[in-house]
């Protein structure tokens, strides 16, 4: 075997290996910084989950007065791939696959937390600490 050996070549040349590997690391983080960054990228998740408390209820009854609601309204709209629903004692949870024709806008995707509720809903289910 009387080839080329590359390990034996950069042991006998380790300041121009040093040099190199000092250049491409310097190279490498220049291209990094020059890399453009977007605050809003170009694809969105088209994931969104719908989740309610109602500290007390029995999963029929979120079921039937919290999950089901929730569901009518989403599929109301005919902008879901697919709509899957959870409902334990006490919480409901639906998740949403929206189509991939849907457009994004900018206020489709903002966090919302906190305690939402309507006129129709359950008192119980509006309630924030309830007794």
């Amino acid at each position: 075997m009387g080839g080329f050996n590359l390990s034996a070549w950069a042991l006998r040349n380790r300041a121009l290996v040093l040099f190199l590997m000092i250049v491409l690391a310097l190279v490498g983080a220049w291209s990094y910084r020059q890399l453009g960054q977007s605050e809003d990228p170009p694809f969105t998740f088209k994931a969104m989950v719908v989740r309610t408390v109602w500290p007390g209820a029995t999963a029929e009854q979120v079921a039937k007065q919290v999950t089901e609601r929730v569901e009518k309204a989403v599929m109301g709209t005919g902008k879901y791939e697919f709509v899957r629903s959870y409902s334990r004692p006490g919480e409901s949870q639906v998740i949403v696959m929206a189509r991939d024709s849907m457009k994004s806008t900018a206020g489709s995707y903002s966090r919302q937390s906190g305690t939402v509720g309507s006129p129709t809903a359950p008192p119980h289910a509006l309630a924030r600490n309830p007794s």
